[in-house]
């Protein structure tokens, strides 16, 4: 939830809350609630708060294994990713 946070400090808890589990088809019961309790637990609960906080947090790195060459890489930014080795994109870490 926290890397959600850090990745789109602007969302609202109802937009994080519905975000989990979509991308994977795995849909993960997350109520607004609970959303906001993990940010009140964090001192989150401000827009203000988690623009702050997201920009203090280091770049997340992601440890990729592309699905063409077989070959494990350190990937960091925002996904989707390029093999380095072999050149193919769209890549998603796991």
């Amino acid at each position: 939830m926290l890397e959600t946070t850090h990745e789109h400090p602007e969302w609202v808890k109802r937009r994080v809350a519905r975000s989990f589990g979509v991308a994977e088809g795995d849909y993960l019961n997350i109520s607004p609630t609970g959303v906001r309790g993990v940010w009140v637990r964090h001192g989150l609960t401000t827009h203000e708060a988690r623009v702050a906080w997201a920009a203090k947090q280091p770049e997340a790195k992601y440890r990729v294994v592309c699905p063409s060459c077989h070959t494990s890489f350190l990937a960091t930014g925002k996904p989707p990713f390029a093999c380095p080795h072999c050149r193919v994109g769209g890549i998603h870490p796991r």
